[in-house]
């Protein structure tokens, strides 16, 4: 059978962009294949056709992926989060955390939100094997990434600042 994460990351490199994710959805109502591209300047539909051409090329030498509908798109603004690069692209961002144990379980000292496994907090530093976050009140918790069930990047739509003197 095809190797669909390698097709996909040569499909994106040669449209100029990288591989962020590959999606594979196997279910009775729903066969699909997404796949996720990203780059510096942004995703435009032109990307995501030409990656979606040269993936189509590939796939249809392989008759059992007849069946899969196949989906390219960006990440979105509200990325999930994945692997160690994805989280050190957003270093200083805040993120939505869903968790295997509690903030207190993590080391979280204060009472407020202590029982949370759903949670945002500003990710600050990426190690080998976790997160470390600023919650709420700048504490600061290590999340191992084993512990991540969901993580994603929260969008700030900060209003444009005003210049002054302009009416």
């Amino acid at each position: 059978m095809i190797n669909i994460q390698v097709i996909a990351e040569n499909a994106a490199k040669l449209a100029g962009c990288e591989l962020y994710d590959v999606v594979i959805v196997n279910g009775k109502s729903e066969k699909s294949i997404r796949v996720f591209i990203d780059k510096n300047q942004g995703v435009g539909i032109d990307d995501c056709a030409t990656v979606s051409r040269i993936l189509n090329e590939e796939l249809e030498k392989d008759t059992i992926l007849n069946d899969f509908s196949l989906e390219v798109s960006s990440p979105g603004l509200e990325r999930d989060l994945k692997t160690l690069k994805h989280y050190s692209s957003v270093i200083d961002k805040n993120i939505q955390f869903k968790t295997l144990k509690t903030l207190a379980e993590l080391g979280y000292k204060h009472q407020n939100f202590s029982n949370a496994k759903n949670f945002s907090a500003v990710l600050k530093e990426v190690k080998e094997s976790s997160v470390v976050v600023e919650v709420f009140d700048q504490e600061l918790v290590i999340i191992p990434l084993s512990e991540i069930i969901k993580a994603n990047l929260i969008f700030d739509f900060e209003k444009p600042k005003s210049k002054k003197g302009s009416r």
